[in-house]
């Protein structure tokens, strides 16, 4: 018999006589080893319901703000007339003056003022609003 089959069927007290003296006064005993494995995972499972009403209440109430709307009003003005050099947009009161250029040909060439695009903004205030409101309502349900 080889020694690792002598010492795995050796006794406690027969551990004690092969040991050195130093060791045989310290107690002898048998060491387990354990194993332990952990295994994760997630599982879906219903575990109750909610049930959601939302009710929406429409009332007439002042609020303090004030709405600006501007809307653009756009007339292309036929013009035609022959000039000497181009200029910039001009601003005649509310309304934007943009021009429009074209090179013709004539028995020489020349810059004609084609048309003039009016560009007319209005600005329009509003003082009170209508505001909505909404509630919600929850009910809980378990299940099982």
């Amino acid at each position: 018999m080889d020694d690792t089959n002598a010492s795995t069927n050796m006794r406690d007290d027969e551990y004690a006589s092969v040991l050195p003296p130093a060791v045989t006064k310290a107690v002898v005993g048998r060491l387990s080893a354990t194993e332990e494995r952990l295994a994760v995972r997630i599982e879906e499972r219903e575990a109750g319901s909610v049930r959601v009403r939302t009710v929406t209440h429409k009332e007439l109430k002042e609020v303090p703000v004030v709405l600006q709307s501007t809307s653009i009003h756009v007339d292309r003005v036929p013009v035609y007339r022959f000039v000497d050099a181009t200029f910039e947009p001009r601003q005649e009161g509310d309304t934007l003056i943009v021009p429009v250029f074209e090179y013709v040909p004539v028995t020489e060439l020349r810059l004609m003022l084609k048309e003039e695009i009016h560009v007319k903004s209005t600005v329009t205030s509003q003082e009170s609003v209508h505001q909505r409101r909404c509630s919600a309502s929850m009910w809980l349900s378990n299940v099982g």
